[in-house]
């Protein structure tokens, strides 16, 4: 009987003796944690109450009694049984995690800080992982003891607790040490690739991009500093980490929109992802120069008819930007509701013809009839808002869109903060009718209008060639005898009058884009309502020199119950500007 003894003592005892020696933390556990240990108790992450180096697997998933001593219940053998849990032991990163901690500390590293800080949650996740290997081994080890097989093992908490379930924890335990442990040898891989990169090349790591609408020296993506500031080195796993879901709301040949609600804040984003190279259309060239430009256009303008820029990263391969989600969509969309689309994303490159008007007959006439039309006291509003953002951009920051049309134009509610929308997914249709429903009211100011996508935006006056000056049934005659900062500004003067005129219900095809463009003749605006006619009429004669600016534009009568204070395009003088009746 002795020997017996001796021999269950043995295999009872075995487990704790097989422990893999590369498990062992002690230079990461903290007293209360030995104190644990040696009493025979561990709960690293909440998952379990009490811990037995010799617990049958079941009963850890959920049995906070002591395995030794059973009640007089024989229910085990009624249940099916879980196969033996077969689990590799954890690479131990405890040297490597100090080695880099070495290396950190006689480093000049600019982010050293944030460094140490996750060489810290490195360790925490080496530390769970490796708690949750051994309670995994030593329950599988155990699971087929003599002692344990022959005796009951239901506790009245473990009534309550199905075997699904058990066995799901089970299964989320497996994951999760294998997670945690890739996450640590990820973590330190990273900080010490930083550091490498750090030291090796320190100007690259320190490098930043120039702003160009704010440098006066800068006229774009400068060929020597572009490889830096989009090295692999700074990718950036953001959008997944900090959402709870992505819906796709729009793709274009030159970027990806999403509509995300951010885990913390609870707030739905738009975001916006520039097509990386293996998805793009080969006929075009890479879309991360014209989201580059956007990015830095939008950090800079605080405007409230233009969309809210929030934030932006580098992922995978493509800029990611996070912006204000308008509740209204966009004004094409109103428009043409049954269109998914904007024409113009699937078209080809505008080009310059030989007498300098820009070719339009790669264009289709898909958008020659309207849907819909603003009614006047929206469309007023909509001439306001633009021309407010527009008069900001040329006088401020001596910047222009270069894309102003209705697709590119969205509809927000005031104080869209406020509106259940943003913390309910159900809500957002609603919202959305909401906002039409507004704008063909007599009292459109429940809603504002906002410009959008900066991808073409410019330094007013900046060489651009033909394939950079956007949508080409926005566009005028490319021949202008005008200043190329006047040809610049007025070529968005002009690309809002033609959204006008198509928000007015006016027809939209290559015979009108033309007769449009054409020097000495009058286009046929009685789709325009009478008392925007004037100023519509001026916004798009042929050359830029003859053109209202922006300015002159929200000084018009009509538009000024329109313009709120704070809306940073304080109307100007009319400079002796003229307005043909």
């Amino acid at each position: 009987m002795s020997s017996k003894k001796s021999k269950l003592s043995s295999k009872l005892a075995a487990p704790l003796s097989s422990t893999p020696a590369s498990i062992s933390h002690a230079s990461v556990c903290s007293p209360q944690q030995e104190s644990d240990k040696t009493h025979g108790r561990f709960s690293p992450d909440g998952l379990i109450a009490d811990f037995s180096p010799v617990a049958p697997r079941l009963r850890l998933l959920g049995a906070p009694t002591s395995p030794y001593q059973p009640d007089n219940r024989t229910a085990y053998f009624s249940r099916p049984r879980v196969s033996k849990h077969v689990c590799d032991s954890p690479v131990d990163l405890s040297s490597s995690i100090e080695d880099v901690s070495s290396k950190l500390a006689h480093s000049s590293c600019t982010v050293a800080d944030h460094l140490y800080h996750s060489l810290t949650y490195a360790k925490q996740m080496q530390l769970r992982s490796a708690q949750l290997s051994k309670r995994l081994n030593t329950s599988a080890n155990l699971s087929v003891s003599p002692k344990l097989l022959f005796s009951p093992c239901d506790s009245p908490t473990q009534q309550n607790v199905s075997y699904e379930e058990r066995k799901k924890r089970l299964s989320l335990d497996e994951f999760n040490e294998k997670a945690f442990s890739a996450i640590s040898q990820q973590t330190v891989s990273s900080v010490e690739r930083v550091l490498r990169y750090a030291e090796i090349y320190p100007e690259g790591f320190r490098a930043q991009a120039t702003n160009r609408f704010v440098s006066k020296s800068s006229n774009g993506i400068e060929t020597d500093e572009a490889p830096d500031i989009f090295s692999p080195m700074f990718n950036s796993p953001c959008a997944v980490g900090s959402y709870s879901f992505l819906t796709e709301l729009s793709r274009t040949r030159l970027a990806i929109v999403y509509l995300g609600r951010h885990r913390l804040t609870g707030i739905l984003h738009c975001l916006k992802r520039s097509r990386c190279e293996s998805e793009r259309e080969k006929n075009f060239g890479s879309t991360l120069p014209e989201m580059y430009n956007e990015v830095q256009a939008l950090a800079i303008l605080k405007h409230n008819n233009i969309v809210q820029y929030y934030n932006s990263w580098l992922e995978a391969g493509s800029i990611f930007m996070q912006l204000e989600f308008c509740l209204g969509g966009s004004l094409f969309h109103y428009l043409h509701p049954g269109r998914p689309l904007d024409t113009c994303h699937s078209l080809q490159k505008t080009v310059d013809r030989p007498n300098g008007n820009a070719d339009a007959s790669v264009v289709s006439d898909s958008m020659e009839l309207v849907g819909r039309r603003l009614p006047l006291a929206a469309l007023t509003m909509l001439l306001a808002h633009i021309s407010s953002a527009l008069s900001y951009l040329h006088s401020t920051w001596s910047m222009v869109h270069g894309d102003v049309k209705p697709s590119n134009i969205l509809i927000q509610l005031k104080q869209a903060e406020n509106h259940p929308a943003y913390t309910k997914d159900e809500m957002v249709h609603e919202a959305k009718s909401l906002c039409y429903s507004i704008l063909e009211s007599t009292d459109p100011s429940g809603v504002d209008f906002k410009l959008a996508d900066f991808g073409r935006a410019s330094k007013a006056g900046e060489d651009r060639d033909g394939d950079n000056l956007g949508d080409g049934r926005y566009l005028p005659r490319l021949d202008d005898p005008g200043s190329p900062e006047c040809a610049a500004i007025g070529r968005d003067i002009y690309a809002l009058g033609v959204t006008m005129y198509h928000a007015a219900g006016g027809p939209m095809n290559s015979s009108v884009w033309e007769h449009l463009r054409a020097v000495g003749s009058v286009p046929d605006l009685s789709v325009v309502p009478s008392s925007l006619r004037p100023i519509v009429k001026n916004m798009l004669k042929p050359l830029s020199q003859d053109r209202p600016t922006a300015a002159e534009v929200i000084n018009w009568p009509s538009l000024r119950p329109f313009l709120s204070a704070s809306s940073n395009g304080t109307p100007a003088g009319l400079q002796g500007m003229e307005i043909d009746q």
